[in-house]
């Protein structure tokens, strides 16, 4: 089993309900990471979609290690 142990604090930075928020880290595994979540209403129910920007931390090195986990 795959754990993480890293800690995490994000902001709720924008909300425009029931539409939508963001959310913002302030420190964790990331260099940057803004993620945005949308609300919608369909025949089938309520949708959801995710916008997420983020940046890997240490380069190239990062890279490489984020894409062997």
């Amino acid at each position: 089993m795959f754990r993480t142990y890293w800690r995490w604090a994000i902001e709720i930075t924008h909300v425009k309900a029931p539409a939508c928020f963001v959310d913002e880290q302030w420190f964790g595994p990331y260099r940057f990471w803004c993620h945005q979540h949308f609300f919608g209403s369909t025949e089938a129910g309520t949708e959801v979609r995710d916008l997420i920007h983020n940046a890997l931390p240490f380069g190239p090195a990062g890279r490489i290690v984020h894409s062997w986990l």
